[in-house]
This record gives C-alpha cells, sequence and structure tokens, in this order.
C-alpha cells in the first residue's frame, strides 16, 4: 500500500487535473455560456449544419440501425457518407447528448468538449508516460494543446478538433512497442488492436487529422531510420541487433496486428477510394497555398492579444481588400510567437545532445522537416512532391490546416525546453523562480484564447429545420425549392449562398423524415448534380430531368421551403 501521504498527493494531482480540464472547458465555452448558447460557432451558418446532420444521421444509425454508409442526399447515389468527412467518432461522442434530448446543435457542441476533454487528458498522460515531464509541466502542456488557438478558432469544424486524438493514438502506438520489447505479447495485442481501431475509426471521422498523423509518423520513421544509420558502428550494430530479435520473436503477432489494422480501416477504404473514382480527386492547381512564411506566425484577428496589439498599434477603418490574406479561410492556422520562440529553443537544446535515437530529437526533426512543405515560395511549394509521391495527398486542399496538427509536436518541445530552463540552477530564488513561472505560464495561455466565429444562430436554424406536416405517405424521395431571399441568409457570397442554403437544409430534413432527397452539397458533388439557384425559373425543369435521368418516376416529392407545403411531382410535372 502507497504511504498516506503519496496517496494524498496522487489524490490532489487528480483533483488539480480535473479542476484544469474544467477551467478549460469553460474558457472555451465561455462566449456560448454569456450568450445563453443562442449563438454557436460556425464560420457560416451552413457547415454547421450540414455537421449537425451528419451527427443526426449518426444517431439514427446507433438507434435506429440505419444503414450507416447512405446519408439519405444526392438521391440516387449510394455511400454518400464518403462526400465529406464522416464524423464517426465525433458521431459516437454525440449520441449520449442527443439520447438525452438535447437539440441537435447543443450536442454537437457538447460532444466537441467530449472530444477536446480526451485530447486534454491523453495529452497529460502521454508527457507523463513518454516524455517524463514534471506534473506541472504536463499539465500546463495538456491546457496549451486544449486552448490552441489555431484549434479552437476554427472550433466550429468538429472534424478538425479530432486533432486531439493525436496524443491518444501515440500512446496506444507507444504502449504496443513498449509491451512488445519487454515481451509481453498479450499487451501488444492488445495496445496494438486499440491503436488500430483507432485509426480506422480517425479515418472514418477526419481523414484530413488522420492523414496528417500518418504522414508526420512515416516521416518520423524515415528520420528514425536515418539516425539509426548513422550512430556509431558498434551501437548501431547492437540496436539493429535488437530490433531483429524482436521481429524474429514476434514476426507472427505483428503481422496479425498489421492485418487487423488494416481490417479496421477496411470500411474507410472501400467506402471512400469508389467515390474518388466516380467524383475524382482535387489536381495539384485546386490546392490553397496561401501558406507564406508570414503565415507561420499569423493566429488571425480573432486572437484575443493579437487583436489589442493590432488595436493599439495598427488602428485602422480601411475595408479589406480580396487580395487581403484575411479574406482566405484558413490563413489564422498559425501559432503564437512565445510558444514558437520556446519551440525553437527546445530544438536546438535536444539537437545538440550528444544522446542518439532520442524521440524529442525525432519529434523536432520531424517538425522541422515537413513544416516547409506546405510553406509557398513566390508561388512554388515543395508541397508538389508530397501531393504526386504520398497516397492520399490528392484529396486534400487546405493544407494550411496542418499547422492545426503540428502544435501538437511544437507544445512538446516547447514544454521540454520550459521544464529543463527552470531546473537550471541559475534560478536559485524560489520567489524568482515562482514569479517567471507564472507569468510565463499564463502568458503561454493568454496568447491562445480568441474569439470563436459565432455566427450559427441556433434558435434561427431550428425553426428553418421545423416541419408542420409531414410529407405526404407517397414521397419516396423529395427536392426543395429556394429560401427567399437566399443570398442574405449568410455570410458567404452570392454565389455560395446560391448553392448552400436550400441544399443544406434539404440534407438536414432528409434526417428527419428518413426521406432521401436528391438534393445535396459537399466538398465534391456528384455527376449530374445542377442544383444550384433554385430562385431561377429553371430549378425545377433541372431537378425533374434529372430525376428522369435516374429513372425517379414515381414518388418523387417537392417542398416548399418559406411555406412549408409538400407537392407531388406526376408525369414529370408538379401538382
Amino acid at each position: 500500500m502507497l504511504p498516506i501521504k503519496n496517496k494524498y498527493q496522487k489524490a490532489l494531482k487528480f483533483i488539480l487535473i480535473f479542476i484544469a480540464l474544467i477551467l478549460c472547458l469553460l474558457t472555451l465555452e465561455r462566449y456560448q455560456i454569456l450568450n445563453h448558447f443562442l449563438f454557436l460557432p460556425s464560420d457560416n451558418a451552413y457547415d454547421a449544419v450540414i455537421q449537425a446532420a451528419l451527427l443526426e444521421h449518426w444517431f439514427h444509425v446507433f438507434v435506429a440501425h440505419d444503414s450507416w454508409s447512405d446519408v439519405h442526399y444526392y438521391y440516387p447515389y449510394r455511400d454518400t457518407i464518403a462526400q465529406t468527412d464522416a464524423y464517426f467518432l465525433v458521431g459516437m461522442a454525440y449520441w449520449p447528448f442527443r439520447a438525452l434530448n438535447f437539440n441537435p446543435f447543443i450536442s454537437a457542441e457538447l460532444a466537441g468538449l467530449l472530444i477536446k476533454s480526451i485530447g486534454f487528458l491523453s495529452f497529460y498522460f502521454l508527457c507523463r508516460k513518454i516524455f517524463k515531464f514534471e506534473f506541472y509541466w504536463a499539465l500546463l502542456g495538456a491546457v496549451i494543446f486544449t486552448l490552441s488557438n489555431n484549434m479552437t478558432i476554427h472550433s466550429s469544424r468538429l472534424e478538425l478538433d479530432t486533432v486531439a486524438l493525436a496524443p491518444l493514438l501515440s500512446l496506444l502506438i507507444w504502449n504496443s512497442v513498449c509491451a512488445l520489447k519487454q515481451d509481453k505479447p498479450y499487451y501488444f495485442c492488445i495496445w496494438g488492436l486499440l491503436a488500430g481501431l483507432l485509426l480506422g475509426g480517425w479515418c472514418m471521422t477526419c481523414f484530413y487529422m488522420a492523414w496528417f498523423f500518418l504522414f508526420f509518423s512515416l516521416a518520423f520513421s524515415l528520420v528514425f531510420l536515418l539516425m539509426l544509420f548513422a550512430m556509431p558502428k558498434t551501437q548501431f550494430r547492437k540496436t539493429k541487433f535488437t530490433l531483429q530479435n524482436i521481429f524474429l520473436e514476434h514476426w507472427g503477432l505483428i503481422i496479425f496486428i498489421v492485418v487487423c489494422a488494416l481490417v479496421f480501416l477496411s470500411p474507410f477504404v472501400f467506402t471512400f477510394y469508389p467515390k474518388t473514382l466516380e467524383t475524382g480527386v482535387r489536381s495539384y492547381a485546386e490546392i490553397s497555398h496561401s501558406l507564406t512564411i508570414s503565415g507561420i506566425f499569423e493566429v488571425g484577428d480573432n486572437n484575443l492579444l493579437h487583436a489589442l496589439f493590432n488595436h493599439f498599434f495598427y488602428p485602422s477603418d480601411r475595408p479589406l481588400l480580396p487580395t487581403d490574406l484575411h479574406y482566405r479561410e484558413y490563413y489564422d492556422t498559425g501559432l503564437p510567437l512565445l510558444l514558437l520562440l520556446f519551440f525553437l529553443a527546445g530544438c536546438i537544446k535536444v539537437l545538440c545532445c550528444k544522446k542518439q535515437l532520442k524521440l524529442l530529437s525525432i519529434t523536432a526533426i520531424t517538425t522541422l522537416i515537413t513544416w516547409p512543405l506546405i510553406l509557398n515560395f513566390e508561388g512554388h511549394s515543395a508541397w508538389f512532391f508530397v501531393y504526386s509521391f504520398i497516397p492520399g495527398a490528392q484529396a486534400l486542399r487546405v493544407i494550411e490546416a496542418y499547422q492545426i496538427f503540428l502544435a501538437f509536436p511544437v507544445i512538446i518541445i516547447a514544454i521540454y525546453f520550459l521544464s529543463n530552463l527552470f531546473n537550471n540552477p541559475i534560478f536559485k530564488s524560489k520567489n524568482l523562480k515562482f514569479l517567471l513561472l507564472i507569468s510565463i505560464s499564463a502568458y503561454l495561455i493568454l496568447e491562445e484564447l480568441n474569439h470563436p466565429y459565432l455566427l450559427l444562430d441556433r434558435k434561427t436554424e431550428l425553426l428553418r429545420d421545423q416541419l408542420p406536416l409531414q410529407p405526404p405517405k407517397i414521397c419516396q424521395a423529395f427536392y426543395v425549392s429556394g429560401w427567399k431571399d437566399q443570398g442574405k441568409m449568410s455570410t458567404m457570397t452570392g454565389c455560395s449562398s446560391a448553392s448552400y442554403a436550400h441544399n443544406v437544409t434539404a440534407i438536414m430534413l432528409a434526417q428527419e423524415t428518413h426521406i432521401p432527397t436528391v438534393n445535396g452539397i459537399a466538398s465534391f458533388n456528384l455527376p449530374g448534380w445542377n442544383f444550384a439557384n433554385p430562385n431561377r425559373p429553371d430549378y425545377d425543369t433541372r431537378i425533374l430531368a434529372y430525376a428522369k435521368r435516374f429513372h425517379i418516376t414515381k414518388g418523387l416529392c417537392r417542398l416548399d421551403l418559406n411555406t412549408k407545403q409538400w407537392s407531388i411531382a406526376k408525369n414529370f410535372t408538379l401538382s
């Protein structure tokens, strides 16, 4: 049994972890709490509704056993879950809140907090177990990671928030490797299977973040091998001999875990890969290369310290021009300056260390060599080689989002530097040390705070999605009219609103009615899609031509979004 003093210390640490987590969540939700959750994170009203519709789909899958791969839009196309990120793990987090009868938008908000809580705890335990940080530094790292500016400023996109799963997957992989080294095959299987299961679920949730993790892991492995071969001959032979022994002794189990991981990935591959053949992938010209070197530091005007600095030093009423950086959706994925300085100092420290194959050294080198790949130098980017040779890169467009993932290793290296800095004998005065510690920690946290995009009016959106009249029983599929004044419903341009507003509402209504809609909008629209500009006179004609082409000859209904009245298409005319 532990001594009583140790028991109290352990209990106190758990209490402090819990308090820090609650404070983080309250900080993240402070604006939503103040507005009584009437306005929720969204960069526009449409993305949040599409997200809620996909989460509603998973709720129906878990509760009513609906088909998991069909989301009732783009009818009669199948496997429409693959039209965009699938949100599977977020859907699992969403299900209990929806089961408690919270509305879809509140449930989505709470699901995001649950995902962030997992990220907080796994980051803390990763710092303690793998990197052996002291309690305070591991806790500070978990707080900064959870509040990370480039993650929370885009908190409306819950799929990007799943970067919080990176430390958890890293922990599972580390535990499986350690179990193998310690000749514990049973634990190797458990940790390996859990890692494979999480990776498969992550790919079915957000391909971007899962791919970034795999991309970083690939580069990490290459750096490891290069450092291995750079060892002195005696050390190289010893390490090589150890690795060979482990593989030869456990090759069957290793192959078993790899095969299981591929099985867990198979739903993603067999659903999404055919869609790439159906809709195509991104051309290299479509990929956003907006990240210049200054973009590394660009935390966005919604960052509180950045906004305060601009208010005092660069006051200006000049309207933004289309050429301004701020017009780009992901211009604000950079990292705060002080955190970056500590990261660079940490890189210098770990790279000057004489010990070979140190985990922090490999992490630092991997970060430093992969980060420049997303930069744009006078119209040229090394991402061309990633796009050309790394599988899956052709599906990505917003490569600036890689910086959201890089916050994970950057914070680890920065915290390592700080922990070593404060252990330096130069800090003889405990009072000075404590004052500096609190001041630096407070500033690191403050520079992560921001004002999220609160553009979703929850009550208004719920009213839009209400159906006072149920569809006629004859309806086997439906389409919707346009909204009156559709171009004024969002901050998006009129062109985008003409494509999004009615299609997004149709996606949500399809979940409510369990009747498929021919409407839809996603990252990749399917062949035959021509459903923009619904208030033009030829809109119904275009819909009916689509229905005739796909042999939807019976049971097609039309819903007028403004009056909520249903009508039935007969002989390709409306009655």
